[in-house]
């Protein structure tokens, strides 16, 4: 997560695993490639994290792409 980037300001920190994107399963690095490869500027996308460091199952947050 890069300082200053929309995941950072976000609250996605390093280590969290992304588990869904806009109710989307994310089961490997492919399934995320495919759907960020269709982000468009300017939109929001709602993500499923998963943190185990936070002792929360998941958490849900809202990225804007810049």
């Amino acid at each position: 997560v890069e300082k200053d980037s929309p995941a950072d300001k976000a609250g996605l920190e390093r280590g969290d695993a992304i588990i869904e994107i806009n109710r989307k399963s994310i089961k490997n690095i492919s399934d995320y490639r495919s759907i960020v490869s269709g982000f468009q500027k300017g939109k929001s996308y709602l993500f499923r994290i998963k943190n185990s460091q936070r002792g929360r199952a998941s958490s849900l947050i809202v990225i804007k792409v810049e």
